[in-house]
């Protein structure tokens, strides 16, 4: 997706700050709930900012947990593998914030296409990290949960 950039300091950042916009913008379109992409200029993506006037919105590891949750935050795991072509690779509490009573996924810079070679592993790993949390806060939670509604075709 990004072959052609200047191997320099600055042309990393630039690549970088490039990926998340294109990241977020494509899942932004396939329905996620992600920060609404603005703009991407040089080295800058403005984003939607989620909170309120006095504090951004907490991280979900820091807000009180609802089983509604669970179920949002796997919808949103399918969309951005079955519909943006995505995997995070990197989820956990860590990268969900809570924003109006809603998960949203943070940090899709590292988000990488379903035909990557280690997209599958990471898939793997994003929805142990998940599981891992909900069972944690007494939730009801199987990896099956997921995987019982994953298109497996598109990492073919």
């Amino acid at each position: 997706r990004f072959e052609h950039f200047k191997r320099s300091t600055l042309g990393i950042v630039y690549l970088w700050a490039q990926k998340e916009f294109r990241n977020l913008s494509d899942c932004y379109q396939a329905g996620v709930l992600v920060p609404k992409p603005v703009v991407f200029r040089n080295n800058i993506v403005v984003m939607e900012y989620l909170g309120t006037s006095k504090y951004p919105a907490p991280l979900l590891k820091d807000y009180p947990v609802q089983e509604k949750f669970y179920e949002l935050i796997l919808n949103n795991m399918l969309r951005m593998v079955n519909e943006a072509g995505l995997v995070h690779g990197d989820l956990s509490e860590y990268n969900i914030v809570v924003h109006k009573e809603k998960p949203y996924i943070i940090d899709v810079s590292q988000a990488m296409p379903v035909k990557h070679p280690n997209a599958r592993s990471l898939l793997e790993r994003d929805v142990k990290n998940i599981v891992r949390f909900f069972k944690k806060k007494g939730i009801d939670a199987d990896e099956n949960d997921f995987y019982d509604k994953i298109n497996w075709g598109v990492f073919v």
